[in-house]
């Protein structure tokens, strides 16, 4: 159920630095009978050096060539289209289930983002709660970038108890929702205020927050600020700044990169992306709408998290414009289960 991290083919096998040709020597100068045999010398090796030479040069273009090629090719898709998640609705559980004492459903529909794509959601909530006039708090659930609504399953052991529905959805690009493309939040946010929305229109729904893992939690941050009227939220693992995760990726799996091969690389990214879904990554930074946010904030990090490194969750608590905000450190790394503890202190946060 945690979000997962597309495997990253090892960066360092484009780097072979046996390959890089080093420039052919420079002949000397010679007069007389010293020429004349350098001449003869330099015609009979002209052919075989030639070709020599050719290789050398052909093997030189093709490793830089090699090095933005296959950086782009890897980040492109990490960043837009890492293996979608796959399931089947029956893996959500029975429609209605018992918690305790307390009977609970699941109420699963359809919702359409601002690009007119479908997005897959479900709503649990106490049994028979649309037909009570009694209204709850929501906490609605945004997954990472590999995963899907399937996430918030571990979240409803701590979260319904405390009298809270649950609203989880599929973002656009992820799991059985339509999109061709993730965004890692720009268009994410879409999908959240399209799912607000929708519950602020329930007479049974009080209060909105959030509790996002990864990109999910991106997206909390920006949704934050362009809504402060959402309650609080929980954020785990979140990300202050796209180019930076990426160039942080590239350069801590490789052997240090020449700084004209990143910036070849990370232009030729940015170019695709734009071409494929749309969006600018140099402008996906979530760290500069941080200081708009007002609601409560708790946020969670993992101080051995390798994938997107704890600065990023450091930085955006620090510049948190809300006057309440707490931050909880873990062990685990970026996709392991969250200790239960961890858990029900976040359930009692929200």
């Amino acid at each position: 159920g945690s979000p997962c991290v597309p495997e990253v083919r090892r960066p360092c096998a484009m780097f072979n630095f046996l390959n890089w040709a080093a420039p052919a020597p420079l002949a000397g100068t010679a007069s007389g009978e010293d020429a004349l045999e350098q001449s003869c010398g330099a015609a009979r090796a002209r052919g075989s050096g030639d070709r020599a030479r050719r290789h050398r040069e052909n093997e030189k273009d093709f490793t830089w060539r090699s090095l933005v090629t296959d950086t782009y090719g890897v980040l492109w898709k990490l960043i837009i289209r890492p293996p979608r998640s796959t399931y089947i609705v029956e893996d959500l559980g029975p429609e209605r289930f018992r918690l305790g004492s307390k009977s609970f459903q699941r109420k699963d529909l359809q919702l359409t983002n601002q690009r007119g794509l479908r997005l897959e959601c479900s709503h649990f909530m106490p049994l028979d709660l649309e037909k009570e006039s009694r209204r709850l708090p929501c906490v609605i659930y945004l997954h990472g970038n590999c995963s899907s609504r399937l996430e918030a399953i571990d979240t409803l052991f701590v979260l319904l108890p405390q009298g809270l529905s649950v609203f989880c959805l599929d973002l656009s690009g992820s799991g059985l929702s339509e999109g061709e493309y993730i965004s890692l939040g720009w268009y994410e946010q879409q999908d959240l205020e399209a799912a607000v929305n929708y519950l602020r229109g329930l007479h049974y729904v009080s209060g909105i927050g959030l509790w996002g893992r990864s990109m999910g939690a991106s997206t909390s941050v920006l949704g934050a600020a362009a809504d402060k009227s959402l309650g609080a939220m929980v954020m785990d693992s979140p990300f202050g700044s796209l180019p930076v995760v990426a160039q942080e990726l590239v350069n801590r799996q490789m052997v240090q990169v020449p700084s004209f091969i990143l910036s070849m690389a990370m232009q030729t990214v940015r170019e695709e992306i734009q071409a494929r879904a749309r969006f600018d990554i140099q402008e996906l930074q979530p760290i500069r709408a941080a200081p708009r946010a007002r609601s409560p904030a708790l946020f969670i990090v993992a101080s051995d998290d390798d994938f997107v490194l704890p600065h990023h969750t450091y930085d955006l608590h620090r510049v948190w414009g809300g006057n309440e905000r707490k931050l909880v450190t873990v062990t685990g790394g970026h996709n392991a289960a969250r200790p239960k503890e961890v858990l029900q202190e976040a359930a009692e946060f929200l």
